[in-house]
């Protein structure tokens, strides 16, 4: 029997600073993406009108965030896709430019997938570090039936860390721990039989983190890093600030796949 194709995106969408562009993206897309994994989502709790424009950077260089990102997403994508948005928590929002603070902002993850997709479950789980300087994450996951497969599909906006964005740290070990654990977990409670994992993880390539993400402490196998199997030299767009800087990591965002998943393209 010929088999279907489940056409997967991991996007961080940036706050939502070019929403000319992103609407663009979405409108010649939609029709051919079974699932988005959107990240850097901003969503007001409390209305605004007219709705602000904040700018989280002094920097001239720097396109404003508009704060109802997933307002402008949902007005794309409802008639065909559920929207499911999740945020640690929504708190003022500074402007960095003007100094005014608008009340109630989320800045979140966003799972979007196409109505016709046969679920069977969905949520999210806390990757906690009870550490100041490291606010918690969001896990997304779904499961979904397809052609007598059982997937989970996930995505996780890694931890940022001002004075090491990219590097090795124990915090960024404890989030590889929490998260191969959780989906392990995912995967014993709804039986499923192929995982599809990925995001903007903040995390170099040569990380030990990221390694922990694709071998269990045994040194088996449990994810294929699609980025690193596949050769992917950059995961960066010239408009990230410091994509020109020789010592800067060029590896951000990364999709994985358990090795039972057929990958027809990436």
């Amino acid at each position: 029997m010929e088999r279907s194709s489940t056409h997967v995106v991991f996007y961080n969408i940036w706050g939502h600073r070019l929403p000319e562009l992103l609407e663009d993206y979405f409108t010649a897309n939609k029709d051919g993406v079974d699932i988005f994994c959107l990240t850097e989502v901003t969503h007001m709790g409390k209305p605004y009108d007219p709705v602000p424009a904040v700018y989280t950077s002094l920097s001239p260089d720097e396109p404003p965030s508009a704060i109802n990102g997933y307002d402008q997403i949902s007005a794309l994508l409802q008639q065909d896709y559920a929207l499911r948005y999740k945020a640690v928590k929504f708190e003022p929002w500074t402007c960095e430019r003007t100094q005014a603070v608008f009340e109630d902002v989320g800045f979140g993850s966003t799972l979007v997938y196409k109505k016709d997709l046969n679920i069977i479950a969905e949520g999210h789980s806390l990757v906690q570090f009870n550490n100041p300087d490291a606010g918690d994450r969001i896990l997304q996951w779904m499961i979904y039936d397809k052609d007598d497969y059982r997937y989970l599909v996930a995505h996780l906006h890694g931890v940022w860390l001002r004075e090491n964005t990219k590097g090795d740290d124990p915090v960024r070990d404890m989030q590889s721990i929490q998260v191969a654990e959780t989906l392990s977990e995912i995967v014993r409670t709804f039986k499923t039989k192929k995982i599809v994992f990925g995001g903007d993880l903040n995390l170099a390539i040569d990380t030990r983190a990221l390694l922990a993400l694709e071998y269990d402490s045994a040194g088996k196998q449990q994810l294929i890093n699609l980025v690193r199997e596949r050769g992917i030299q950059n995961t960066r767009t010239p408009r990230y600030r410091k994509f020109h800087l020789s010592h800067e990591p060029m590896h951000a965002d990364y999709a994985f796949v358990s090795p039972n998943v057929e990958v027809l393209d990436f």
